[in-house]
């Protein structure tokens, strides 16, 4: 049984989940406070040291990597209750009463600098999403290990349901794993919107082997068939060939074999298209200089995210909407085709900022970036497209244009010196090539207070932590509201009705959600 909580009722708590998570681990199933039924391990897969002090409270041990070989042992020698492993999502075996609940609590993050631009580059990609998949599906099989073991497995956290309920995720999947989640499906629609109570009765039913349950589950998977053969990818095949054929000093057919793979893909997967040719120039580059810079050009017009040409590309001025709702619910409309989609998909942007972690300033900015879009402001990433101006630019109004530096990875108590001059470098950027519009100074910053040694971008605004969890509740309302019918998302009368009432309007959102810097 594989169930995300959230993804049944959008307005379940993470923590209240940990909690049931140790109830499990010490026997009291019902949530009463008394243990009536034999405890079980339950094992907990993070991908980090910070996702895993959420768990401190509840948890018995947490172990990393140099823990693990004796402690699986102990795991799977009897009882040892609520476990949290660090960052290990494949090459551990917990067999049968080793591990009855599983817990997926984030997805591993790409490790090194060249894995994590390639997951800028390719954020849109079916490519990336595979590489996703196969973590998730990793995690989920660490605690079945053959036909007749089992394990119930919860997913915490927007992105990880948004993983098992958006139809492209689906379709990565292993086909026994789509089988355990069709199931699963069959069983969370019985329980769709309603409490925890509700899970905890169908993890209940799953670990207590319901007669019914088991039938079901059987079932299921007696009709799952395997290709008799593995597939790779078209593109890892040519980029394959391509490197052994530059490797023995043919870098033109190595550009020639990458083109041949762009050909092949033709316009379903832009983001990818635009990599390979990043690829090719790569190649073309070795032996004339002057094609690859072209082909860098025909990769930017697919990704922009690759490299740039050494020539650059002239800024595009950002023009704002005519009428946000109606971008807005155009914007929802293409991107959400239910309501916890939606919902899941207004989640997932807060999850990507994670305040003082510089490791993960790249995704706050992308989910910045999204959050405009998604309430109808053109929004761009001007310092990605062009190697200057500002982390981020909304068009707020035809007007005015937020001009956003993204710090959320500082630590400190006041606003540095070097940020400062960052932000107003990024103003007179847009002033230089946009002089008709007003611009907005602003900056998420763990604190409102400039330094003594810098000097205040006029009329800049903060938005903090704490500004910041206000935006995420209005969002978070503003999604609800919108989801609570169908298509509502799609109404530019019920958008502009809904985006006025939580303050998200253009001349509202900074004023509510941010603060004026203040000196010391």
């Amino acid at each position: 049984m594989i169930l995300a909580p959230v993804a049944l009722n959008p307005d379940l708590d993470d923590e209240a989940v940990r909690v049931l998570a140790r109830q499990f681990a010490d026997g009291d199933q019902d949530g009463d406070g008394v243990a009536e039924t034999e405890p079980v391990n339950v094992v907990v897969l993070v991908p980090s040291e910070r996702a895993a002090t959420a768990w401190t409270r509840h948890a018995h041990h947490i172990w990393r990597v140099g823990d693990l070989e004796t402690g699986v042992k102990k795991l799977q020698a009897g009882h040892v209750g609520l476990v949290v492993l660090v960052n290990k999502y494949d090459g551990v075996n917990l067999p049968a009463d080793a591990c009855r609940l599983l817990v997926l609590d984030g997805i591993p993050r790409p490790l090194d600098s060249v894995e994590r631009r390639e997951a800028v580059a390719l954020a849109d990609s079916t490519v990336r999403l595979a590489r996703e998949v196969q973590r998730i599906e990793q995690g989920m099989g660490r605690g079945v290990r053959d036909g007749e073991d089992y394990c119930a497995v919860l997913l915490l956290g927007a992105k990880l349901a948004t993983a098992i309920h958006d139809a492209r995720h689906l379709a990565l999947f292993s086909p026994a794993t789509q089988a355990q989640l069709k199931l699963s499906r069959d069983i969370a629609s019985q329980i769709k919107g309603e409490g925890l109570n509700d899970v905890r009765q169908a993890l209940r039913a799953c670990l207590g082997r319901a007669p019914q349950w088991r039938e079901r589950s059987r079932r299921a998977l007696a009709e799952v068939r395997y290709a008799e053969h593995g597939t790779v990818r078209p593109e890892a095949v040519a980029l394959r060939e391509a490197f052994d054929l530059a490797a023995t000093g043919r870098p033109q057919a190595a550009a020639e074999r990458v083109q041949k793979a762009v050909n092949d893909l033709g316009d379903s997967d832009k983001p990818l298209r635009g990599w390979l040719r990043e690829q090719k120039a790569a190649y073309l580059h070795l032996s004339d200089p002057v094609a690859a810079q072209q082909a860098l050009v025909g990769a930017l017009a697919d990704n922009t995210f690759v490299l740039r040409s050494v020539h650059g590309a002239a800024p595009v001025q950002l023009k704002a909407a005519a009428v946000q709702s109606r971008a807005a619910a155009v914007f929802l409309a293409e991107r959400y085709r239910d309501g916890i989609s939606l919902r899941l998909g207004m989640q997932v942007l807060f999850e990507e900022v994670v305040w003082g972690d510089d490791e993960r300033s790249d995704d706050a900015e992308s989910a910045w970036q999204s959050l405009g879009e998604h309430l109808g402001f053109a929004s761009s990433r001007p310092e990605k497209l062009y190697g200057t101006g500002p982390d981020n630019l909304w068009a707020l109004s035809a007007a005015q244009q937020a001009v956003t530096e993204l710090k959320t990875g500082c630590v400190t108590d006041t606003i540095a010196k070097k940020d400062m001059d960052q932000l107003g470098g990024s103003v007179r950027w847009l002033n230089d090539h946009n002089p008709e519009v007003e611009a907005l100074p602003v900056m998420l910053h763990p604190s409102q207070i400039s330094h003594a040694k810098a000097i205040a971008v006029p009329g800049m605004r903060v938005v903090t932590p704490a500004l910041f969890e206000k935006l995420k509740e209005a969002v978070t309302g503003y999604a609800a509201a919108l989801a609570a019918a169908p298509d509502r998302w799609t109404d530019e009368q019920v958008v502009r009705e809904q985006l006025a009432h939580y303050k998200l309007t253009g001349d509202r959102f900074f004023t509510t959600y941010s603060e004026p810097v203040h000196t010391v």
